[in-house]
């Protein structure tokens, strides 16, 4: 794939749709089509880390810009691809995509699929995941955006919240990373629809509480607004820099059961209102040797401890992850390089 032309011709089914291998070969920009063409795939695609600038309107996610792929079919890989001005594909079946950036989300909808080592400035998922599994990935908003059923979610970043609304069934997540800035909920919130949680296991999962939630916000619950009796939730924490926490639930909205417990921490900063399933933890305790002795979280493969910021944060995670990621309070610093823009 040498050109746009080259590109926009995968539309035709007898070129994009046979299993055929596509190598990309320099950055492509095609921000000036009006009208980008639906492009149905099934085969292999290696963007070799160059640049598509996708064309046409907003169009089916407004914040993402046109997918370059509206449907990835059985059998397919994505790998190496960078878009500028949109989203990856809106449908991803049965396929694989490794090492690609987006500026806006990545997938739209993910079924019977594996995401790894991606990296996007939106929702890693804009709608919804079922059957699938996302690791080494990281977000700048919610990882996935609507509903999720029977997925494993593990080494992952995301801000502000880990999954944002819609039914959540069966998933398993762990060790993931989420930064929460002005108040938020970790793992889940779903205050406005009414769900919970529902069987699942939450493990190793670490929420960073940056700032002060806004006065009398129900969103600063913690690790999950809405968990059911049928969850567990072992051996997660809560810390960050926010002087005043207005923790309202901490773990879980009690109408709807408490989930099984184990081994949730909370740094000793924070006064919460609701669930005795935090036990406090002083700020002389809070180092690797507890979380690592005490918690049994892998500093070898998996996290290490920033000792500036006095906290844990995943080694390799996103685009490129061959090296432990910048000890910086932002995990996801450093998008411009990968997507190449300014």
């Amino acid at each position: 794939v040498t050109c746009l032309e080259d590109l926009l011709e995968l539309a035709e089914p007898h070129i994009g749709q046979n299993g055929y291998y596509f190598v990309q070969t320099t950055d492509i920009d095609g921000s000036q089509v009006e009208a980008w063409n639906d492009i149905i795939f099934q085969g292999h695609y290696d963007g070799q880390g160059f640049v598509i600038y996708s064309g046409g309107s907003s169009g089916w996610f407004s914040s993402s810009g046109k997918p370059v792929f509206s449907e990835v079919k059985q059998n397919s890989t994505l790998k190496n691809i960078k878009v500028n001005n949109g989203m990856l594909a809106k449908e991803l079946k049965n396929s694989t995509v490794t090492n690609c950036t987006t500026s806006g989300s990545l997938i739209g909808n993910v079924n019977d699929s594996e995401i790894t080592n991606c990296s996007t400035r939106e929702c890693l998922v804009s709608e919804y995941a079922k059957n699938s599994t996302i690791i080494l990935s990281s977000s700048e908003k919610s990882l996935i955006n609507g509903g999720v059923n029977n997925c494993t979610i593990k080494q992952c970043n995301a801000k502000n919240v880990l999954l944002g609304s819609g039914s959540i069934v069966a998933i398993n997540v762990s060790n993931c990373y989420i930064l929460v800035e002005n108040g938020g909920v970790g793992i889940y919130n779903n205050n406005a629809y009414g769900s919970a949680i529902e069987n699942s296991t939450i493990e190793n999962c670490y929420i960073d509480l940056t700032k002060d939630a806004p006065n009398n916000s129900y969103l600063s619950s913690g690790i999950a607004h809405k968990v059911s009796s049928k969850t567990s939730v072992r051996y997660c924490a809560i810390g960050g820099g926010a002087s005043r926490s207005s923790l309202s639930w901490g773990l879980s909205d009690s109408d709807y059961g408490s989930p099984t417990c184990e081994g949730n921490i909370i740094i000793d900063s924070y006064e919460y209102k609701r669930h005795e399933n935090l036990k406090y933890i002083s700020k002389s305790q809070w180092k690797q040797r507890y979380f690592e002795n005490t918690m049994g979280w892998d500093f070898e493969d998996v996290w290490f401890w920033n000792d500036a910021e006095n906290r844990p944060e995943l080694q390799y995670v996103g685009v490129g992850s061959a090296q432990p990621q910048a000890k910086s309070q932002n995990p996801q610093e450093g998008m411009e390089d990968l997507l190449g823009v300014e």
